[in-house]
């Protein structure tokens, strides 16, 4: 049995160009394990069936697999404190959502998942001529009760798209 952690994330998404971004994940718990996910929406409702705490199981699952299989230690793939990723080759027309957990080496989870708070920050000079912006998908906020508005860019639920070209898109 483990004992459950009390952890949030916060994740920002920076240098975002037409094929990418760079993530970063931050936890409220610096010297907690913990693990994350970018997941296109096609993989979140097809395998997932739009369920993130079974994005968690089926990534869980995998890990245990690939531990067994492959003698690729759990421990060696969590994370602690902030973590980075340059996410390259993003799918065109594609919803994207970040997927946060705590978790012992073992893979056991000490918090459910959750959907990370989000900032998106744009450098105008890698969107310039490609009409990069974000436009605000409110439901999920008002459905769950979050209307934090603190966020310096953009709310916690926020579409990037391109208007004059196909683009990826996160949905965070």
């Amino acid at each position: 049995v483990v004992d459950p952690v009390d952890m949030t994330f916060e994740a920002e998404i920076t240098q975002i160009t037409d094929k990418g971004a760079n993530i970063v994940v931050t936890p409220s718990l610096a010297d907690e394990n913990y693990f994350w996910v970018y997941i296109s929406d096609f993989d979140f409702f097809s395998k997932a069936d739009s369920d993130i705490n079974k994005v968690m199981t089926l990534y869980i699952q995998t890990m245990k697999y690939e531990e067994k299989e492959y003698g690729i230690a759990i421990a060696d793939i969590l994370r602690r404190g902030t973590s980075q990723l340059s996410a390259e080759q993003l799918w065109s027309n594609t919803l994207y959502r970040i997927v946060a957990w705590g978790m012992d080496e073992k893979g056991t989870p000490t918090t459910m998942a959750v959907r990370p708070s989000t900032r998106i920050v744009h450098d105008p000079a890698l969107a310039v001529g490609r009409g990069v912006h974000v436009r605000d998908i409110v439901p999920r906020d008002q459905a769950d009760g979050h209307t934090d508005k603190r966020q310096a860019v953009e709310p916690r639920n926020a579409l990037l798209h391109s208007a004059h070209r196909r683009g990826y898109m996160l949905g965070l």
